[in-house]
Order: C-alpha cells, then structure tokens, then sequence
C-alpha cells in the first residue's frame, strides 16, 4: 500500500546560542542573550518564520496528518572547522537582527565585531520532522487524474545565472521505469532555502 510522507528537516526551533557566550560590553554592545531575542523577533515578525515546531506539528495534524518522527538536529558550526559557514551564519545574524538591535538603541555593528573576534561555535537548535499524509493525499487525488501522467519537467541551473527546463519522458505502465529495490515518490510540494537557490544560481555551489 502507497504511502505519503511529508519529511522537514532541520526546523528551526527558534533557540540560537554562541560559545563562549557574552555580556553586555562597553558602547551598548548587547549580550549575546538580547541579541538573539532580537534576531528572534526579527524573524517572527519582520520575515514571518515560524520558530515553533509544536505550531507546525499541531496545524498538520490537524488537518488530517499523522507526526511519525521528531528528532533532534541541532547545528553545531565550529570557526576552525567550517569557517564559510560560520561567516554565513554571522552575516545573516547581522543582516536579519540589526534593525531591531538599533531599535533598542544597541551598538549591533559592535557586536557583529565582538562576536567575529570572540566566539568559537555557533549552536542552532532544530528537528527533523516526519509526518504521513496518507488519509490526506487520498483526499486530494479522488478526483485527480494526473497521477499516470508521464511526463516530468525538471528546473535545472544549467550555469551560473542561468536557468532551463528540461522535459523527461517516463513509461509508467506497471511500475517498468522502476527498477529492482526501488520506489516512486510524488511530490504535491517542495521547499527549499532561498539562500539554498539564490547560492545554487549564483555558481557558489560546490556540488
């Protein structure tokens, strides 16, 4: 029997923290702890992100969802041993909270300073969630008649700054395209990072 599964990874569960950790400083810098209060309001009310994942667990259940998994995965970004990202990270740290660090009247470029001298390792808190939409998914496809649908548009960055959209064929008659071990997903949606795809775009992508 088919089933449909809905996995969101690394949800953010709104506690960011550095180490090792600050008071307040000379000039108005913050402490650690109101800067990242405020980088959280920031977020939730400037960007509209959600940073419960209980809100999210409880909107899918309510509509019919089933929550099979939750796990931690939390980030733990060490300067030494992934300096990209953990310039990354203090770049959006600085960029998101900033404006509602100098609302309060704090020095924030002091503390984006304080911060890229001082601390070593950037902990954010996240979950793996897991749901199944199965009783769901029955509802949207009873008058859906696109489920044998053969042919698949891909979005693919062909280059930096560039993108195309190639078109695959695929005969899935009995399942012939799938080969032995293998399974079919159908996606009804998919997110991914902004940051992810805007990085993708510009060719800064290793991978």
């Amino acid at each position: 029997e088919s089933s449909t599964l809905a996995y969101f990874p690394i949800t953010f569960a709104g506690i960011t923290q550095l180490l090792p950790t600050a008071a307040f400083g000379l000039d108005r810098i913050p402490s650690d702890t109101i800067a990242f209060k405020l980088y959280s309001k920031a977020l939730s009310n400037f960007h509209g992100h959600n940073l419960d994942p209980n809100a999210l667990v409880r909107t899918i259940e309510g509509r019919g969802g089933q929550l099979l998994s939750r796990d931690p995965s939390n980030w733990v970004i060490d300067k030494k041993e992934h300096p990209y990202l953990w310039r990354t990270m203090l770049y959006f740290f600085g960029t998101v909270g900033a404006a509602e660090l100098l609302k309060e009247g704090w020095n924030s470029a002091g503390w984006i300073q304080r911060t890229a001298s001082t601390s070593e390792t950037i902990l954010v808190s996240n979950h793996d969630l897991l749901f199944d939409l199965t009783e769901k998914r029955r509802d949207i496809c009873e008058n859906d008649d696109t489920s044998n649908d053969d042919i698949i548009e891909e979005i693919q960055f062909t280059a930096p700054y560039q993108v195309g959209v190639t078109t695959k064929t695929t005969d899935r008659r009995n399942n012939s395209h799938l080969e032995s071990g293998q399974i079919e997903i159908v996606s009804l949606y998919s997110l991914i990072s902004s940051g992810t795809e805007l990085k993708i775009f510009r060719g800064q992508f290793d991978d």
